[in-house]
């Protein structure tokens, strides 16, 4: 080769390698001014910048596909990764370039840093227990020491987003005691503050911002944000005039387009506390116009919703900003806190129409729900209050309405008892209760229609006034009734009996000297004969249809006087109590030792002394476990203990007290009753008649949960899943048995094995095993059902048991448990055979 080719060869070599070296150099320069330029209002890259990402991307693919090793390489793959990273739309191609890196490369000085950006990519794409764990191993490895404290920080930003600050406080120590001249100390001071400010330690959290600001060696952009901060516990903590000074001269200082929305928000609230509604909602339409869609005018229209309904009260236009939050940006760390207040404003605004006796269940859902949110959502304990005093309220108007309705009805039935007196008797006037209205008319003429209406109209005044002055009109009536023409008479059939009528016409004929006959004739025609039914006139249907009339308003009022006591001893027994627990826990959160919550605990214990909500507050006030559980069913709980502790030393009085409880009207009370019984008579006294009906309830309760899973592994409803080679032990000295059948029980006994108590027992959940009774009673039990173990000693047995098999044991060689008399069964016939 001549000396002129070897030039030009390294010529072109040179070049070559001068176009490499341009190409990482470019690579380098698109990255750091990508980085240089500001985010946007939403924290993301400008066009500029992810163009420059796009181009060092480029560079470094090019470095990459040219040279499969080297320093070059390296970097490439490094700087490739985190341009993918920065430009906010790769984050999982980023995560790959940095683990080839890690891979190709794992003795790379961008190694450390590559595991550092792979946890964050990994809490960025939802994976933080991921994230976590790579970090821990991280700081475990010595080789990486010298970056330690980057991933300290990093999982102290972690931790403060999760608010778990006290992780985040353990981290940010660590930074400062064992990395002392680290960019991250210095960084440290920032989270620090940070941290006691999400804490809503706002006293630490502005002692530490203002320390950091007095640091040297301190970014300014850091600084900035700990000004910020600054400016935030000023107005957390009162000093909203400080706060406003801050905001003004950080609104000069700050240049970041992210971050001027914040600032200037910042101003708006300060002046809202100032009063200054006017400069502040001007502040606010500036954000929302000129930074739209970003999460600095998310809080802009959260904290204008804050100052509708907190200063102003107005829930319609409160509601309507809470809602623009989510759709002005759903990733606001406001979201979710504006939805539940929105919510909550639509529980407690003013509604009209409740009333607790036409609709008790509306009245304290409303109320109940509007005490919540006051309370969880809206931080107004005082609200809350309200609220339940409003519930408590009603009681004294119910108990008024009740003892109106009970005077009214005392008042119809006096006036009834007087009506039901002016009517003629039933013998006289052959009508039904029921039916008194449907009786015939009477013959009269248009003279006795008008007088007999007037007497009517009369009789309807007197009824609806008092019974003293009906009673009146009904003395006057017998007085001059006498003097009235028997013809003429309205009261002839009930004021003059028929014996009486007969006796004065016998008088009148004997003094007009009448022979009897005529006599007769008279009397048939002046009174209707016994036999027959004489209608009613119009006065009495007028009485009949008011008694009707008051016999249907005392049953409308009797309906509703039920259904009034029945709230009144709701109100009683379950709603005021509750609302004075509410009450008291809410004063006791506040104060402990205010007036209020001491006065509240004395009242209930007066007025309630047993209810499950006294003792809930007094447990509450006395710092021990709160359990809302009627007193009742405790009791019950605590007899139900001692029934299984005594089913062993007293099983005579345990057995009674258990089926007492079988009747309980706690659900779980009376399963764990029949559910100890069944097995009790099933595997313990090996009586099946008698486990079954217990079993059986426990199957056909709906909700029985564990126990009917365990329980159908042996029991199917009708009859024993029978397993294992078990004989049953016939306690009886009858050679022969024969059931209701003809079949021979004795031979019958060689095909019939019972379930294995012991296999039952360990698949029982943790939950039920207190109550299979098998821990104490195990190995008894397993004597009982299993053959004896010395087969070859002689047996004492009859000549007709020799058919019988071997290993069923009898009384003699292998005993029982003794049972109590009233629990050995009589006869064996009964034995169910499977």
């Amino acid at each position: 080769m001549k000396f002129r080719d070897i030039i030009i060869c390294l010529l072109c070599l040179s070049g070559i390698f001068a176009c490499e070296v341009n190409t990482m150099f470019n690579a380098r320069n698109y990255f750091k001014s990508a980085q240089a330029r500001p985010l946007t209002s939403n924290g993301r890259p400008n066009a500029q910048a992810i163009d420059e990402y796009t181009k060092a991307i480029k560079k470094c693919g090019k470095i990459i596909s040219t040279d499969k090793k080297g320093k070059r390489v390296e970097e490439a793959y490094y700087l490739m990764a985190k341009s993918l990273y920065y430009k906010g739309n790769s984050a999982f191609q980023a995560k790959d370039q940095f683990q080839n890196l890690v891979i190709r490369f794992p003795d790379s000085k961008y190694v450390p840093e590559a595991y550092i950006y792979i946890a964050k990519i990994l809490r960025e794409t939802n994976q933080p227990k991921e994230a976590e764990k790579l970090l821990d191993e991280f700081l475990r490895n010595p080789k990486y020491r010298k970056h330690h404290p980057e991933a300290l920080f990093v999982l102290a930003d972690f931790a403060i987003k999760d608010k778990d600050f006290i992780k985040a406080q353990h981290y940010l120590e660590r930074i400062i005691t064992e990395f002392p001249k680290t960019k991250e100390y210095r960084e440290a001071y920032f989270l620090f503050g940070k941290n006691y400010y999400e804490q809503k330690d706002y006293d630490k959290s502005l002692e530490a911002f203002k320390k950091m600001q007095k640091a040297r060696g301190i970014d300014k952009t850091i600084k900035l944000e700990g000004t910020y901060y600054i400016g935030l516990n000023e107005l957390e903590l009162g000093q909203a005039e400080k706060a406003l000074k801050t905001a003004k001269g950080l609104i000069k200082s700050e240049s970041r387009p992210d971050k001027i929305p914040f600032v200037r928000l910042l101003k708006a609230r300060a002046q809202f506390a100032l009063g200054d509604t006017t400069e502040a909602r001007t502040e606010i339409e500036f954000i929302t116009k000129n930074y739209p869609r970003t999460e600095g005018s998310a809080g802009a229209y959260y904290y204008l919703a804050e100052y509708y309904y907190y200063n102003l009260g107005d829930i319609p236009k409160a509601v309507l900003n809470y809602n623009r939050v989510r759709t002005e940006f759903s990733g606001s760390p406001l979201a979710q806190t504006a939805q539940e207040k929105a919510v909550a404003l639509g529980f407690v605004a003013p509604r009209t129409g409740l009333d607790c006796e036409t609709g008790l269940s509306q009245f304290l859902d409303y109320h109940y729900q509007a005490a919540e949110s006051f309370l969880n959502v809206l931080s107004l304990p005082d609200s809350a209050i309200a609220h339940y005093q409003l519930v408590i309220s009603p009681k004294d108007t119910l108990i008024v309405r009740r003892d109106s309705l009970q005077t009214a009805i005392n008042r119809n039935n006096a006036i009834l008892d007087s009506l039901r007196a002016l009517l003629p008797p039933p013998e006289i006037l052959a009508i039904d209760s029921l039916g008194l209205l449907e009786q015939a008319e009477l013959p009269v003429t248009q003279t006795d229609i008008t007088s007999e209406s007037a007497f009517a109209d009369t009789l309807s005044e007197t009824i609806i006034s008092s019974p003293d002055s009906l009673q009146t009109f009904a003395d006057t009536l017998q007085i001059t009734e006498l003097e009235l023409p028997v013809a003429d008479s309205l009261f002839v059939a009930e004021t003059i009996s028929e014996g009486d009528t007969l006796a004065t016409e016998e008088e009148k004929t004997k003094d007009k000297g009448l022979p009897d006959s005529s006599l007769a004739e008279e009397k048939k025609e002046l009174s209707p004969p016994l036999t027959e039914t004489t209608e009613p006139d119009s006065l009495t249907l007028v009485i009949a249809q008011r008694i009707q009339d008051l016999e249907k308003e005392n049953a409308r009022y009797n309906q509703r006087l039920e259904k009034l006591e029945e709230i009144i001893e709701r109100f009683e027994s379950e709603i005021i109590p509750f609302c004075m627990f509410a009450m008291g826990s809410i004063y006791h959160n506040r104060s402990p030792e205010s007036p209020e919550n001491n006065e509240i605990m004395a009242k209930m214990q007066e007025e309630y002394p047993e209810n499950k909500f006294t003792k809930a507050l007094y447990a509450l006030q006395n710092n021990l476990p709160v359990r809302l559980i009627d007193p009742k069913e405790e009791r019950e709980e605590q007899l139900l203990d001692m029934y299984f502790e005594q089913i062993y030393t007293a099983p005579d009085s345990a057995l009674a007290g258990l089926q007492e409880l079988t009747n309980s009207p706690y659900h779980k009370i009376k399963l764990a009753a029949n559910y100890r019984l069944g097995w009790y008579y099933g595997f313990e006294q090996i009586d099946t008649l008698l486990a079954k009906p217990y079993l059986k309830a426990v199957l056909d309760e709906p909700e029985a949960g564990e126990y009917a899973v365990v329980a159908r592994r042996f029991f199917d409803g009708n009859k024993f899943l029978l397993r294992g080679s078990f004989p049953v032990v016939i306690p009886q000295t009858d050679t022969t048995v024969v059931d209701s059948t003809g079949v021979d029980i004795e031979e019958s006994i060689k095909e019939w094995s019972f379930p294995a108590p012991a296999e039952i027992y360990e698949t029982l959940p943790d939950s039920l095993k207190i109550y299979s009774g098998i821990p104490m009673l195990m190995d008894s039990l397993v004597k009982a059902v299993s053959p004896p173990e010395d087969t070859t000693e002689e047996k004492n047995t009859s000549p007709e048991m020799e058919t019988a098999d071997d290993n069923i044991p009898t009384p003699e060689n292998n005993p029982v448990p003794a049972l109590p008399e009233e629990l050995i069964p009589e006869k064996k016939e009964e034995l169910p055979l499977e």
